[in-house]
């Protein structure tokens, strides 16, 4: 059987995504929806992403757009993640963490999550100086 695609039933960014070493629980810290900066352009020094994936099959290659919603300009894109899902009733979550990202101004900005080049949702993240 070729790979499903997952659904991404939620993304969240936050300042950093512990890892539980016992039960394996991801403990996201200081969530947000909106960066607010002194001034443009602004290098953001770390941005963590977690998304929550269920109904995927096989192994998926899942990847991190990061988007001007104002020009459609791809600001960041990750390179890919392998997440393996060895049966479709599994939860995975995909966690990546951004370093020195430079945001050139305030505005809107979409955080695209793709599986094997195929979109699957988005999140936006706001940037106000």
């Amino acid at each position: 059987m070729a790979s499903v695609i997952p659904l991404a039933k939620a993304i969240y960014f936050c300042d950093d995504i512990l890892s539980d070493p016992v039960r394996g629980k991801p403990h996201l810290i200081g969530v947000l929806n909106t960066v607010r900066v002194s001034a443009f352009p602004h290098a953001l020094a770390r941005l963590c992403i977690f998304a929550r994936l269920v109904g995927g099959y096989g192994e998926v290659r899942c990847q991190i757009r990061v988007v001007n919603a104002h020009d459609r300009d791809v600001v960041y894109q990750s390179p890919a993640q392998i997440v393996r899902f060895d049966d479709r009733r599994q939860t995975r979550y995909f966690v990546l963490q951004l370093t020195q990202i430079t945001i050139h101004a305030a505005g809107e900005f979409w955080v695209e999550f793709y599986c094997n080049d195929q979109f699957v949702d988005d999140a936006t993240l706001r940037f106000l100086g």
